[in-house]
């Protein structure tokens, strides 16, 4: 008989919850910070950020290999600087968007069949810290700059289809394991005669 043959009617699909990919990604951003009072920026006494939260995570993109995921987030960036000896904090929301291209773990799998696309999953690996500030002229006019770094992560999963071996389920050979009857096993036991050696 052909191994085809042994196995005809073994073979069961099965739908399963998987990993499709999983990706990570370094970001970097510049924010310009504009002074909400008269006078231009002549030092920079230091930043400070807070309230740093992933807002949407979605599909923007497929290709049979690639899932592009993008993310939209936002932080709150307090900048502390002087104008004309004076101390000014300015308080700036930034958006921050970015598109992770997420590669499949398995080459063979399809992924543009968004029907089996149910879960993305996106978070920081390294939240948003500022790497350098400095005061730069944009448009002709004294300008503060800060830079801005994180990593973030993407994970897709969903729905596929796997194909499985399955074997008939045998029912248990009789091991021919005895079972004792003691009370019994202690009359036949009786029936011996034992004498003392001395």
């Amino acid at each position: 008989m052909s191994a085809q043959g042994n196995y005809e009617g073994m073979v069961r699909t099965i739908v399963t919850h998987a990993v499709f990919g999983h990706s990570k990604k370094e970001n970097q951003t510049t924010v310009y910070v504009n002074s909400d009072k008269n006078g231009l920026p002549t030092k920079i006494l230091g930043t400070t950020i807070k309230d740093t939260k992933i807002d949407t995570a979605k599909f923007e993109s497929f290709t049979d290999a690639t899932i592009n995921v993008k993310s939209v987030g936002k932080l709150e960036l307090h900048t502390w600087y002087e104008i004309d000896g004076d101390t000014q904090v300015t308080k700036s929301q930034v958006k921050l968007s970015d598109i992770i291209p997420v590669q499949c773990y398995d080459s063979t799998m399809k992924l543009s069949n968004k029907k089996l696309i149910k879960n993305i999953a996106v978070s920081f690996t390294r939240k948003p810290e500022v790497v350098g500030s400095m005061i730069i002229k944009k448009t002709g006019v004294p300008t503060v700059a800060i830079q801005i770094e994180y990593e973030v992560e993407a994970e897709v999963s969903g729905l596929t289809k796997m194909n499985v071996l399955s074997y008939p389920q045998e029912e248990p050979e009789d091991q021919g394991i005895l079972d004792l009857d003691l009370e019994q096993f202690e009359t036949d036991l009786d029936k011996f005669d034992f004498e003392d050696d001395d």
